[in-house]
């Protein structure tokens, strides 16, 4: 469940190459989710899109809820602060937060776009990588995959600085099918990403109803799946 938990708050995802201000941001915005491991609930989610001071925020949290946070009370809470310079959104500081019973786990990823490095500043797991003009952070691509595709971009790719690594990826476009959720049934744009080792798959199903909000995610590993589904919505 813990793993599930990690990666489910990681996925509500698909990808994109970097964004431009000429194509408008998505609408700031708050949505709620359920999580689903094997069939069972075990959790929700919510995601956050909003304005503080002179940079955007895009937040994602997930927690155990029920007699799941019983046996383990996890929550995971992922931040990208950014802004946008010279006609690019440009990461600023990514945080990613893990709250457990057996382990907290932390990570701050500071953007110096003078150097042109990411750096992981957090004692003990420090880190340092080259990024480009292109280079996300490991939350605000998945703003980014909301824009293209309301650009009408279906061939999509993404950087993102990352455990010590720049990472590159690029789904797979499985068309067009309907969804239910918690507010009804909606056309969406299906994508896949199979990890390079094979050992691990997501599918991202993201409604041009509320600006490609992905409104269903399903993440399978070790032959287990979970499942992030849309409840509620506020701004799209």
């Amino acid at each position: 469940m813990r793993l599930f938990l990690i990666t489910l708050a990681a996925a509500l995802i698909c990808c994109s190459m970097p964004s431009f201000a000429a194509t408008p941001l998505p609408p700031l915005f708050t949505a709620q989710y359920s999580v689903t491991l094997k069939g069972l609930p075990v959790g929700k989610g919510s995601r956050r899109f909003y304005q503080q001071g002179d940079h955007y925020v895009f937040e994602t949290v997930t927690e155990t809820s029920g007699l799941a946070a019983l046996f383990r009370g996890d929550q995971i809470t992922e931040r990208s602060v950014f802004n946008v310079v010279a006609d690019k959104i440009r990461p600023q500081r990514y945080e990613y937060h893990h709250i457990g019973r057996k382990k907290n786990r932390h990570q701050q990823i500071e953007f110096d776009w003078q150097a042109k490095k990411a750096r992981n500043v957090v004692e003990g797991d420090e880190w340092e990588v080259d990024i480009t003009e292109n280079t996300l952070d490991n939350m605000l691509y998945q703003l980014v995959l909301m824009q293209k595709l309301a650009a009408g971009e279906r061939e999509i790719a993404f950087d993102v600085a990352y455990k010590g690594t720049v990472r590159h990826y690029q789904p797979t476009f499985l068309g067009i099918e309907q969804v239910e959720t918690g507010l009804g049934t909606m056309e969406t744009v299906k994508y896949e990403r199979v990890a390079d080792d094979g050992e691990r798959r997501t599918v991202l199903w993201c409604a041009p109803k509320l600006n490609f909000l992905p409104v269903k995610v399903e993440h399978t590993e070790k032959g287990d799946t979970g499942r992030l589904v849309l409840e509620l919505v506020e701004g799209l």
